[in-house]
């Protein structure tokens, strides 16, 4: 597991769950809600930022995946906040 706070000023959570990485946020009223879903073979969140790409700063990953670790980024700027699997090292 990995927690953030970001520019949205939200809590921003990854976890490792049912083989994915998924993401769960806080708002300002400290209701939880659950996002999107990305990976298969997902067992452990390595690292989570958000970072300056884009305009309003896409999050980062870095997950265990089948044993590799692998990068994953979510487009904060697109409808649907989709993430992206960029490679496994």
């Amino acid at each position: 597991m990995a927690m953030i706070q970001s520019s949205f000023g939200n809590l921003e959570v990854l976890v490792a769950e049912n083989n994915q990485g998924v993401h769960y946020w806080r708002d300002h009223t400290g209701k939880w809600s659950k996002g999107g879903a990305f990976g298969n073979g997902v067992t452990e969140i390595l690292g989570f930022v958000q970072s300056s790409f884009g305009h309003i700063g896409n999050f980062e990953a870095v997950v265990l995946e089948n044993g590799s670790k692998t990068h994953y980024w979510r487009d904060n700027d697109a409808p649907g906040f989709p993430w992206h699997k960029t490679v496994t090292f």
